[in-house]
């Protein structure tokens, strides 16, 4: 039947692979800004003009940040952002 049957998706299939360093100095660094560190340095190690964005894009940036005292004395910190705190909120209620 119709219910059951398998609906193909249409997938986008690229001749080359994107030009991401055709996009514009602005959209790479917000692109940059939410990135983890771990991701920004791989980044940052491709060739200067991404080293050189990297450095302009400045201190990662959150939403927000929770810090949790564990039962061992260590604080833990946690990036929840706003997005997620409503979901969090309207899911309790």
């Amino acid at each position: 039947s119709d219910a059951n049957a398998v609906r193909e998706e249409e997938s986008v299939v690229f001749d080359q692979p994107f030009p991401i360093l055709d996009l514009p100095k602005e959209i790479m660094t917000n692109i940059i800004r939410k990135m983890s560190m771990k991701d920004r340095a791989s980044f940052a190690l491709v060739n200067d003009y991404l080293n050189e964005l990297e450095k302009k894009a400045g201190h990662r940036s959150f939403e927000s940040l929770t810090f949790v005292q564990r039962s061992d004395g260590k604080i833990m910190i946690d990036n929840i952002s706003l997005a997620d705190k409503c979901n969090q909120s309207t899911s309790a209620d």
